[in-house]
């Protein structure tokens, strides 16, 4: 059974870039499609992104708002528990397809499908793969991370700690409303009783999950890809400013690295967008918003160090890796999945998570020290380049995923 004529339905919130895990999801449809593959792409939010329109792959987007942009809060409080429309609309995609030779691939859910989609897929027996992107599929609030205390939380997912703990970046009201999603979608669902293969991005994000998920559960390795290209290696040494790319929320410790460059008196640069932006700008940070391609190149090549502050857990961190694919060191947190992509000394820097002093100390240290930026900006960028993450490779190791999963599907026939 070629892999290369194997149906593929990637499932995600949204269908155009607004993240980390829409960015891997987009990015595997048109590999997997590339690869030989017929991939549908099945979201709710729009626009469809250029890059999908412009491909193969054919696109499903029910065109509905996520859980905060809904003008309707009722509508958004209702249909984020439970996406009815979503569940109707991939039961009539997979009415069309051949379950022994099709695989259903879960990306995101929690911000418009629900876990509706995902019950959908197992009622009607198709192989399904979660990428575990975050912690939603144990965790209420999707990051195992009390907003409240600003650290990571200790308690043990659903459990009547867990119930009773205000952890929400919001209130104990939203908290309650996402225990009441997250029991809808163990009860009903069936995530994560019902997950049969998972795609892990971290050695670190593997072992907080697996414990919560059944035991005979197949895990399979798979790497976010790096959609980058090679370029002559960038001069960190030259540059005075530490950059921050991903998301602006709480967790993401967008204003911790504001604070600490203030007190270094070093610039900071915030791509992304989120919740956070108008604090971070408050604290001097400087906002170039959402950025892909050149832009985002040339504003990582124009940096003395990339920063990652995350206060969570972190899967892995793509940035991190488009740093080095430039030649841009990297400060890390110590205990945070993405300090296995940074070895201390020699690709970048590690502090003490959620420490101000911490990394006030290291980024002050990369900034006094030009000649040790280079060096550790060249370390990274051989390591990247002699093993790049591309999005072949990436798509290969999927195929291989998903013709081990429908072997299964045959040997059970």
């Amino acid at each position: 059974m070629p892999c290369a004529k194997n149906d593929v339905v990637i499932v995600n919130d949204y269908a155009y870039v607004n993240g980390g895990t829409a960015e891997v999801a987009i990015q595997s449809a048109l590999g997997l499609s590339r690869a030989g593959h017929r991939v549908f792409f099945f979201s709710a939010v729009g626009p469809c992104c250029s890059e999908l329109k412009q491909s193969a792959v054919k696109v499903i987007c029910l065109s509905q708002y996520d859980l905060l942009s809904d003008p309707w809060k009722f509508r958004a409080g209702v249909r984020g528990l439970w996406n009815f429309a979503a569940a109707r609309k991939i039961s009539s995609l997979l009415d069309q397809l051949d379950r022994t030779n099709t695989v259903v691939h879960f990306h995101g859910w929690t911000k418009a499908l629900t876990s509706s989609a995902f019950r959908v897929a197992r009622r009607k027996k198709f192989p399904s793969i979660l990428t575990l992107h975050d912690y939603f599929s144990i965790c209420p609030n999707g990051a195992l991370y009390n907003y409240k205390m600003e650290k990571k939380c200790p308690l043990s997912p659903m459990s009547a700690a867990c119930l009773k703990t205000n952890c929400d970046s919001r209130n104990y009201r939203t908290k309650l409303w996402r225990v009441l999603r997250q029991w809808i979608q163990a009860k009903f669902g069936g995530i994560p009783d019902q997950i049969t293969d998972c795609a892990t991005i971290s050695a670190f994000s593997r072992q907080l999950v697996l414990p919560h998920l059944p035991k005979d559960v197949h895990l399979f390795d798979v790497p976010n890809p790096i959609a980058v290209r090679k370029r002559p290696i960038a001069c960190p040494e030259q540059f005075n400013c530490a950059v921050f790319l991903g998301r602006l929320s709480p967790e993401k410790g967008g204003e911790l690295l504001a604070k600490a460059c203030k007190a270094a008196n070093i610039k900071a640069v915030f791509i992304g967008e989120g919740e956070e932006k108008e604090k971070i700008a408050s604290l001097g940070g400087e906002m170039k918003g959402w950025q892909s391609g050149e832009a985002k190149s040339k504003i990582l090549r124009s940096s003395r160090v990339l920063v990652v502050p995350s206060l969570w857990h972190e899967t892995q961190c793509l940035a991190v890796l488009e740093a080095a694919a430039e030649g841009i060191p990297a400060i890390v947190p110590r205990e945070c999945a993405v300090s296995e992509f940074v070895e201390e000394g020699v690709t970048g820097r590690l502090f003490s998570s959620g420490c101000a002093e911490s990394l006030t100390a290291e980024i002050q240290r990369v900034m006094q020290f030009p000649e040790e930026a280079a060096r550790m900006g060249r370390n990274a960028y051989d390591r990247f380049w002699e093993s790049p993450p591309t999005l072949e490779m990436h798509s290969r190791a999927l195929s291989d995923a998903y013709d081990i999963i429908l072997r299964k599907i045959h040997f059970e026939r």
